[in-house]
């Protein structure tokens, strides 16, 4: 039986913010039971508030042995790319950085990228899902000074950008080193119910949004399989 392993963060990993409950959830569009159906094990090794270097150090963990035949699908940056917004808020900005500055976030991704196909695997990268930089100035100022955030920052929109930075990197990752992109970013590009597919932190899908990642990893994942059985 082939294997898909899903390893990254909180997208990957199914989380949803229940708004109802004030609290995160796991979402079940994750547990991919189309591709469960046709013959595929699905093992999600994703874990919430992941960086690329905490994805790095649970994979060196816990994917070992002969792994021919099984696809890894990675998602890394959401976090990445975030700031300490408490010490943004208090004007303490001098020296800040990301949680991993661009240089890190491409070599360990890189390593494990090359650590995954060592063992036989065949790796996909996925895209980030776009940010809703309105709902996510909120949630990042919650108790905090909206004013002093935004005056570092320069305008609402940088958060953004600043997010599209590290999904540009992952596509030039995916590209220098010949890995399958899974493409989850343009469906919510192009959706015109996009607040709908969005939680209330702009960060994370809600169940509507998770649907069109599932059927973009499943519409990949099978394609690519097919392919390889062919040839």
């Amino acid at each position: 039986m082939n294997r898909i392993y899903l390893i990254g963060d909180s997208i990957l990993k199914g989380i949803i913010y229940c708004k109802e409950q004030s609290k995160y959830r796991l979402c079940s569009q994750m547990r991919m039971r189309e591709l469960c159906e046709m013959g595929f094990e699905v093992c999600n090794f994703s874990k919430m508030g992941a960086t690329v270097e905490k994805g790095r150090s649970i994979l060196f963990e816990k994917f070992e042995g002969d792994h021919r035949g099984d696809v890894v699908i990675f998602d890394f940056g959401g976090n990445d790319c975030n700031f300490d917004w408490a010490r943004v808020s208090s004007r303490d900005c001098e020296g800040i950085l990301p949680f991993t500055p661009l240089e890190r976030f491409e070599s360990a991704y890189r390593e494990c990228i090359k650590y995954a196909r060592s063992l036989g695997a065949r790796v996909m990268l996925s895209t980030l899902v776009p940010l809703d930089q309105g709902k996510y100035m909120n949630w990042i100022s919650r108790g905090l000074s909206k004013e002093n955030i935004l005056r570092w920052l320069g305008d609402e929109s940088m958060l953004y950008r600043w997010h599209e930075s590290y999904n540009q990197k992952v596509c030039e990752i995916a590209d220098s080193l010949k890995c399958e992109k899974i493409d989850i970013r343009l469906p919510f590009l192009c959706a015109h119910d996009y607040c709908e597919l969005m939680c209330e932190d702009g960060i994370h899908p809600t169940e509507k949004g998770y649907g069109l990642i599932k059927d973009a990893i499943e519409r990949k994942v099978v394609r690519c399989c097919s392919v390889s059985s062919i040839a």
